[in-house]
């Protein structure tokens, strides 16, 4: 079969716009248009520069306003269908932004619980200040982290139907002597509230579980300060340990560093635009007993 030949055709006209988009034209009788972007989710108009929709996904952003487009910084960050923002690589400001969106569910979830997990993720992965080497040209590594706290059976409807990698579930209980749990390289976990969630590096390393970091041995030596993929009873050097006779190690000393940032994007392999995903969706929801 042959192919199309636009000399036969006299003219094809490219209806696909900005960022790929189909125009809105000629949609009204007497041949007029509104030319608006069709985004699937909402529509754009590039007249304009605005949305004429909020963003369905409005709830998960309450900083920014729902007719935001990617967070006001259209450098770094595309809308591929009017929801979310994907990211990329910010070339001119040389950044890498990893982004992720945890959803918090289970007997001990609440907001003010999920907002100091998600605020010290935040604070211990970008306190590293790490960097990365791509295509020869060296970039800082920034993490933003979302989140929101549902009902059980609330997730297991997000759950059933996620397909973005930037959403990761986690249960929250109480388990007692239990230890919190993530999948390796997957989106979904367990977090114990005997951890003191709050307050420790506990989520920060089960986060790394989810980027796909396995546990390291590292505070052996006084000037060996442990990772963040030092697992808990761990024996270290006495300057890292608890108080009393035991070396176990205090996980407070954790702390992420360049070789944790290095590991996660070991094997992480960007496309032509610019995009990588960290891990895979699962999408597992736990029971209250951690199974």
């Amino acid at each position: 079969m042959a192919g199309i030949s636009s000399k036969a055709a006299r003219s094809l006209r490219n209806r696909k716009k900005y960022n790929g988009k189909e125009e809105q034209e000629e949609e009204f009788t007497d041949g007029s248009g509104l030319d608006w972007l069709d985004y699937g989710a909402r529509m754009y108009d590039p007249q304009l520069g605005v949305w004429h929709n909020p963003d369905p996904l409005a709830e998960k952003f309450y900083e920014w306003s729902p007719y935001t487009y990617t967070y006001d910084e259209p450098v770094k960050h595309i809308d591929l269908d009017g929801r979310s923002g994907d990211v990329t690589l910010d070339k001119k400001n040389k950044t890498i932004t990893v982004e992720q969106h945890f959803v918090f569910y289970g007997s001990k979830a609440n907001s003010k619980l999920s907002g100091k997990i998600a605020t010290g993720i935040a604070s211990q992965w970008n306190g590293a200040h790490g960097k990365v080497k791509e295509g020869g040209v060296t970039y800082k590594v920034k993490f933003r982290i979302t989140y929101e706290t549902v009902s059980v059976a609330d997730a297991k409807k997000m759950a059933s139907t996620n397909k973005d990698i930037k959403n990761n579930f986690y249960r929250v209980e109480d388990l007692g002597t239990a230890s919190s749990f993530s999948q390796v390289g997957g989106n979904a976990g367990v977090l114990n509230t005997q951890d003191d969630l709050g307050g420790s590096t506990t989520p920060s390393h089960e986060d790394g579980h989810l980027m796909g970091l396995q546990h390291t041995n590292s505070g052996q030596t006084p000037n060996d300060r442990p990772d963040i993929m030092t697992a808990r009873n761990t024996q270290v050097n006495p300057r890292w340990s608890k108080v009393g006779p035991s070396n176990d190690i205090d996980p407070n000393f954790r702390r992420v560093n360049q070789q944790n940032i290095s590991s996660v994007f070991s094997n992480v392999t960007f496309d032509a635009n610019g995009h990588a995903d960290i891990g895979h969706i699962t999408n597992r929801i736990y029971d209250q007993n951690g199974n």
